[in-house]
């Protein structure tokens, strides 16, 4: 059940949602003035349109990178200073 692509989506894109949510909740409830019992439903549509985008433009280049350099930037200065 875990490997259904949907959960592998909500899955990778999780921690997006978790930064977006309380953010867009925030605005619709002060901005707006809405109720919760509607802004929350908006803030996890806010929340899941937000993720899908920021995961392939944000996140991934990052994630790309750090699996891409084998050696940590400290190591390189850290031979240079011993002697």
């Amino acid at each position: 059940m875990l490997g259904l692509p949907l959960l592998i989506w909500i899955g990778q894109r999780s921690y997006g949602l978790y930064l977006w949510s309380f953010p867009i909740l925030t605005v619709c409830r002060s901005t707006f003035d809405l109720p919760i019992a509607v802004a929350g439903p908006i803030s996890i549509a806010g929340a899941f349109i937000c993720a899908a985008v920021s995961y392939p433009l944000v996140e991934r280049p990052f994630l790309r990178r750090r699996y891409s350099d084998p050696k940590p930037a400290g190591a390189i200065q850290s031979e240079r200073v011993q002697l």
